[in-house]
């Protein structure tokens, strides 16, 4: 894993657990900060995705599976009206801030692994599954980690504005 990927994954780590552990009211950042994240990192790191053999399938499996940790990690959030704050509140708590280390904390010792213990079985799985390489295996990484962004705020875009619907329902 080189100093970039480390850097990526810890400062990733840093703004989906930091910003939103406790409670904080909804506001244009929760949608903004992830936006401009997903864009940043999607133009630095997925310009030219090797796309030949079979990375495409690698790339469809990891963003699944970064869809489904991003679905998981907001099943672990709390969206609701605050009567004392006059708007909609989230709170994220340990459960939250687990699931992202452990995603995150996941890749890290996966991309280890892979170039030092386990590198002639990662080697020989790609090689079998037609995954071009190391540059595959990292975009398929960085699409786990952008789909788990995606996924979480606009889930949360729908459970807050469900959440308003029934308010407005009730008034």
């Amino acid at each position: 894993m080189s100093t970039l990927d480390l850097v990526l994954n810890l400062s990733l780590l840093a703004l989906m657990v930091l910003t939103q552990l406790g409670e904080r009211r909804l506001d244009r950042w929760t949608y903004l900060r992830p936006a401009l994240i997903t864009t940043g990192v999607a133009f630095f790191f997925l310009g030219s995705l090797p796309l030949q053999g079979g990375n495409g399938a690698m790339y469809l499996l990891a963003s699944a599976a970064g869809a489904l940790f991003g679905l998981l990690a907001l099943a672990l959030m709390d969206v609701r009206w605050s009567g004392d704050q006059g708007q909609i509140v989230i709170r994220a708590g340990w459960g939250y801030a687990a699931v992202w280390i452990g995603v995150i904390g996941g890749r890290m010792l996966f991309a280890e692994l892979a170039t030092h213990a386990w590198a002639s079985q990662v080697g020989r799985f790609s090689y079998e599954h037609g995954i071009t390489g190391a540059e595959a295996w990292r975009a398929a990484f960085v699409l786990m980690a952008l789909s788990m962004i995606v996924a979480r705020t606009l889930g949360l875009a729908l459970r807050a504005r469900l959440l308003a619907q029934s308010r407005q329902a009730l008034a």
